[in-house]
């Protein structure tokens, strides 16, 4: 397993994330946290654990170099995705606002920043990297008039996702959103969330080192039977046939076929 990586050198801070990180399900596959002091160490920590969350207080630095030294990390390793996790005024939102550095979260210390917060943020930013790349392929082969469906699926699915909060999180009913994915020959609601889920749980697998069963546990699935059940009904195989033909890599490609031949005529989502 991977840790999960911090610049902070607040101690009261740096007590919070850790304990963040071990509460809930991020305790499962996080080997705890890595700590750096400077941008360098925290380089250095990219560079051995590629995939981990990083929370940062881009201020560490000082003066104009506060987020400067963020953006050229960014630059060079885009696969630690950057948490914002420090004490902000309105010097320091304006300096992040003005900034073109891209944080995936942002979290006020003692303010909305409860462990259970901290740990799930971390378990959602994994591997990040991976669910945008799968975005963008996604953007591409989809009508525009379904790729907000697209966002709403990646980023709502690694934990158990009824059709009704993906309805929701689109602004529509359920009945709606149906009766669109028909119309538009998109593959039920239902499915498209049992495929995105299964992609999660395959590509944290391959990073934790993790059998497959125990993330599925981790990120809510009842129990391993279930999970296996879910992979021979959407994907046609066995967990370990699905493993040879690539595990969240093949997950993807089906999710590609699936959403990128539909009609020229679409309902819009």
């Amino acid at each position: 397993m991977h840790p999960v990586l911090a610049l902070e050198t607040d101690s009261a801070l740096r007590r919070r994330i850790r304990a963040g990180v071990r509460s809930g399900a991020a305790n499962e596959l996080f080997d705890g946290v890595r700590f750096a002091a400077t941008w360098r160490d925290l380089r250095a920590l990219a560079r051995r654990f590629e995939g981990s969350p990083a929370f940062v207080d881009p201020f560490v630095a000082g003066g104009q170099e506060a987020l400067a030294e963020a953006n050229a990390f960014q630059r060079s390793y885009p696969a630690c995705t950057m948490v914002l996790y420090a004490a902000m005024d309105v010097s320091r939102r304006a300096q992040v606002e003005r900034s073109s550095v891209t944080f995936a979260a942002r979290l006020t210390p003692d303010l909305g920043d409860r462990f259970v917060v901290i740990g799930a943020v971390a378990l959602r930013l994994i591997c990040h990297h991976e669910v945008r790349a799968l975005s963008r392929r996604l953007k591409e082969a989809t009508p525009a008039s379904a790729r907000g469906l697209v966002d709403c699926l990646l980023a709502g699915t690694m934990t158990p996702c009824p059709v009704d909060d993906l309805a929701g999180s689109l602004g529509i009913s359920v009945r709606t959103l149906r009766r669109r994915c028909a119309a538009s020959g998109l593959p039920s609601p239902r499915r498209l969330i049992a495929l995105a889920r299964i992609f999660h749980v395959e590509r944290l697998a391959r990073w934790s080192g993790r059998p497959s069963g125990a993330v599925a546990l981790v990120l809510g699935y009842s129990d391993y039977a279930n999970y296996s059940r879910a992979v021979r009904n959407e994907l046609g195989c066995q967990r370990s046939a699905m493993t040879e033909r690539g595990g969240s890599d093949y997950v993807a490609g089906r999710l590609l076929r699936l959403l990128g031949s539909r009609p020229s005529a679409i309902t819009r989502l």
